[in-house]
């Protein structure tokens, strides 16, 4: 267009030369062709510009979503934890209720033929707890539940035994990082939560007996054979296993215990009257290898009482060996100082004197 009008307008090289008019149409072409160009990038520019924004929107709403499906994912735990605050609750205040009224009627009449407080007396006299004569304790493990009270004696040991794992290895980690090599055995869970040099886990459960139609659960003979300590001593061990450590503690070989320095249980069910003869003959088990030196009741469960003795449904229990500790008869009220609610929203489980009370008829 401009070309044409320079024509127009220089109808005839009549004032220049027609070298000098071939230029001037040459630079004209170079310029249309420029802009030309520009616009053609401009256009590109365009192009990027809204699939830009077009890219930056998509990744707001994205984000946007992500954050009201976080917000829904916490409001909904929130309110499950309030659901189960409030179901706890409502169960201890009437558990609680139960407790007193029958705690009154005991303390007006002669009870000892309760059959609730002969129960307790008898699980209280197989968790007598004795003091060692040295060292002191330490909490291994996470803050409140998966933690635990041991004696702080590890240099010496190089294996521990972790049985029942779930989402939480806070003790195994400590464990490792004190030097021990950690076998770790659970057969609910598809991994651990985390990894450590000195962990070796495996999908296996454990049982009292052998069961060749349950292969993922051995017993702990098999397991200690399969990593080559059949023989070994000073190891350590910890046992949260949901109950299932009774029938492991009544068949298991005495011997077995007596391989382990130092031994953390979390018993379970200990209120469930119709397991009361098996769970006593696992402690009387137990009992010949290893020393009863710590108790702590797990405030997650509940507890009965009567007669002034408290009995938890789940007890957390710290045992020394016979033959590599001295300890000596000690009565200690229980929780101590350094002990921590398993679940800080409720008040400890009061258990009060065990020791040379649970001697008393």
């Amino acid at each position: 267009m401009l070309k044409d009008f320079i024509k127009r307008l220089f109808p005839a090289p009549a004032r220049r030369t027609q070298l000098q008019y071939e230029k001037l149409l040459a630079r004209l072409d170079a310029l249309e062709a420029q802009n030309q160009r520009l616009a053609e990038r401009q256009q590109e520019l365009l192009r990027e510009e809204r699939d830009r924004l077009l890219e930056l929107l998509v990744r707001v709403e994205n984000h946007d979503n992500d954050m009201a499906r976080r917000v829904t994912d916490a409001n909904r735990d929130v309110n499950r934890q309030l659901d189960d605050v409030n179901r706890h609750l409502t169960t201890d205040i009437q558990h609680l209720t139960g407790l007193c009224q029958s705690e009154f009627v005991i303390r007006g009449s002669s009870a000892e033929s309760y059959y609730l407080l002969q129960h307790i007396r008898r699980l209280q006299r197989l968790f007598c707890v004795s003091a060692p004569t040295a060292g002191v304790f330490v909490r291994v493990g996470r803050p409140h539940d998966g933690g635990y009270l041991m004696l702080d004696d590890f240099a010496k040991h190089e294996v521990a035994y972790s049985f029942g794992i779930s989402d939480d290895v806070s003790w195994d980690r400590d464990m490792a990082h004190r030097g021990l090599d950690v076998y770790m055995y659970d057969h609910t869970i598809a991994g651990l939560p985390e990894q450590d040099d000195r962990f070796h886990w495996q999908k296996i459960g454990l049982a009292g007996v052998y069961d060749a139609a349950h292969p993922e659960l051995e017993t702990l003979e098999q397991i200690l054979a399969e990593n080559g300590h059949s023989t070994r001593r000073g190891m350590i061990l910890k046992m949260d296993i949901e109950g299932a450590e009774w029938e492991v503690l009544r068949k298991c070989p005495s011997e077995i215990w007596e391989q382990f320095s130092q031994v953390v249980f979390e018993f379970h069910h200990l209120n469930d009257l119709s397991q009361e003869d098996r769970i006593a003959e696992g402690l009387e088990r137990l009992n010949q290898a290893q020393c009863l030196v710590h108790v702590h009741a797990n405030n997650w469960e509940s507890y009965v009482m009567a007669g002034g003795l408290v009995m938890p449904d789940a007890l957390e229990c710290t045992y020394l060996n016979r033959e590599e500790y001295a300890c000596r008869a000690a009565a200690a009220f229980f929780p101590t100082q350094i002990d921590q609610a398993n679940n800080p929203w409720k008040p400890e489980i009061v258990l009060g004197k065990w020791g040379n009370r649970q001697d008393e008829s």
